[in-house]
C-alpha cells in the first residue's frame, strides 16, 4: 500500500488512479501502475482490475457490482460505503487525497453514468488535480485564464454548462475571442492547437467553471504539471 490511511483517508504521495466499471484501457492501466501509480477501484470497478490482473491498493464503493467479493478479501482493503447519496466514483474521491488524481473507466454505453462523472470532474476538480481519462480523451476542469502545452496539433474542445464570454484565446485554430460558450446555445468543439501551446482567456469577472477535452496522448503533459 502506497498510503498512509488517517481517519479513514487513503493519503496517497504519487499518482492515483480510480478504475470505474466502464470501458478501460488496458495498455493505460498497466503503465500507470509499472510508473508506480496507486490504484482505487470504485466498486465495480474491482472486476475490471481482476479482468486485467491488476490488485487495487483498496476498493471503495456500496459493494452492489463487485461479481465475487469474496474473491477480494485478504487481497486488499475493502471499504463498504452503504449510503446512496453518492456515487462510487465520489466515494473513492471523499476518501482518498493524491497530488494527481486520474479517473479511467468512468464512461462506457451508459450516458447517464457518464454524464454523472463528469458532474463529478466539475464539482470535485475544483478541491484536487483531478482528470477523467477514456480512450480516446483527456477530460478536465478548467476555471478562469488557461495555459497548456500540447502536443502539437492536438484536439481541443471547450464545453461550458453555463454561459461565459471568452474574451480571447491564443495558439487555437479558431480563435474564441468574444465568443460566449454554453449548452444549448453554442460550444467549441473539435477545435486545435497547432503548434501546441495555447491559452484561453474568458473576460474580466467570467469565473465559471468549464470542462476541456483534449486528446490523450496529452496525458502524461498533464500529469507532469503543465497545467
Amino acid at each position: 500500500m502506497q498510503a498512509n490511511k488517517i481517519h479513514d483517508i487513503f493519503n496517497f504521495e504519487k499518482t492515483l488512479v480510480i478504475v470505474g466499471g466502464g470501458e478501460v484501457d488496458t495498455a493505460l492501466l498497466w503503465r500507470m501502475r509499472r510508473e508506480g501509480a496507486a490504484i482505487i477501484a470504485a466498486d465495480g470497478g474491482a472486476d475490471i482490475c481482476a479482468k486485467k490482473n491488476i490488485m487495487p491498493d483498496a476498493i471503495i464503493g456500496d459493494m452492489d457490482s463487485i461479481s465475487d467479493i469474496k474473491y477480494w478479501q485478504d487481497k486488499t482493503e475493502l471499504v463498504e460505503i452503504k449510503e446512496q447519496e453518492t456515487t462510487d466514483f465520489e466515494k473513492c474521491l471523499q476518501r482518498s487525497e493524491a497530488p494527481v488524481t486520474i479517473a479511467i473507466g468512468m464512461s462506457g454505453e451508459r450516458v447517464d453514468h457518464t454524464l454523472a462523472n463528469l458532474d463529478i470532474l466539475l464539482r470535485y476538480g475544483a478541491k484536487r488535480r483531478l482528470a477523467i481519462a477514456t480512450k480516446e480523451d483527456l477530460i478536465v476542469r478548467v476555471s478562469g485564464a488557461f495555459e497548456f502545452d500540447a502536443l502539437p496539433g492536438s484536439r481541443v474542445s471547450v464545453l461550458s454548462l453555463v454561459p461565459i464570454k471568452f474574451a480571447g484565446s491564443q495558439g487555437l485554430e479558431y480563435a474564441l475571442d468574444g465568443l460566449e460558450l454554453a449548452m444549448g446555445s453554442k460550444v467549441s468543439v473539435s477545435n486545435n492547437s497547432p503548434s501546441g501551446r495555447f491559452s484561453i482567456e474568458p473576460e474580466k469577472g467570467q469565473n465559471a467553471a468549464y470542462i476541456l477535452v483534449m486528446e490523450r496522448s496529452n496525458l502524461e503533459i498533464w500529469v507532469r504539471g503543465s497545467l
